[in-house]
């Protein structure tokens, strides 16, 4: 097992990681199908990906799906995978299994740690039951034009990946 309690370099990981590297489960490998349509359809949209002159050249963008509502278990996008076409769900998703925001820490499992943002989705599924999945895109005409489209939207100064995003979102 994999932990650290410091915090990784900017742009990628700020959670305290308590990661274990350890392949998925079949039965979460095989429902995968949608997810990952929806997150290709979101990369051709270049609404996840990588772009050199945005967020210091990290990739931006992820998805998540429930798959026990009971845990609170969800399988999310791994740490920096916006730049791939394609992923391939047995090397670029893992599971989250656990997350306290007091110390920032989340506990995943598979071939690589979760999302920077796996500690968001974390409270989305635990503040609301019904949600099911959670698509992270990125749009600049959106998030610009969010007061005149009445979206709501979280503070400009609000940390990506940090207990304070989590509040935030809930």
């Amino acid at each position: 097992m994999e932990t650290s309690g410091s915090q990784e370099q900017e742009g990628v990981i700020k959670y305290n990681p308590n990661f274990t590297k350890k392949p998925l489960p079949l039965e979460v490998l095989s429902s995968l199908h949608e997810l990952d349509h929806w997150r290709n359809d979101f990369y051709e949209r270049g609404l996840i990906g990588n772009d050199p002159l945005r967020y210091g050249g990290y990739d931006y963008g992820n998805v998540s799906q429930r798959i026990d509502f009971w845990h609170g278990l969800f399988v999310i996008t791994a740490s920096q995978t916006g730049k791939l076409e394609t992923l391939e769900p047995d090397r670029h998703y893992s599971i989250v299994t656990g997350y306290n925001p007091k110390d920032n820490t989340l506990s995943a499992f598979g071939p690589k740690k979760a999302s920077s943002e796996a500690g968001t989705h974390a409270g989305i599924y635990a503040e609301y039951p019904w949600v099911q999945a959670v698509l992270h895109a990125h749009h600049d005409g959106i998030w610009d034009a969010t007061e005149q489209l009445g979206i709501p939207a979280t503070r400009p100064d609000v940390e990506y990946g940090t207990s304070e995003m989590y509040r935030e979102m809930k």
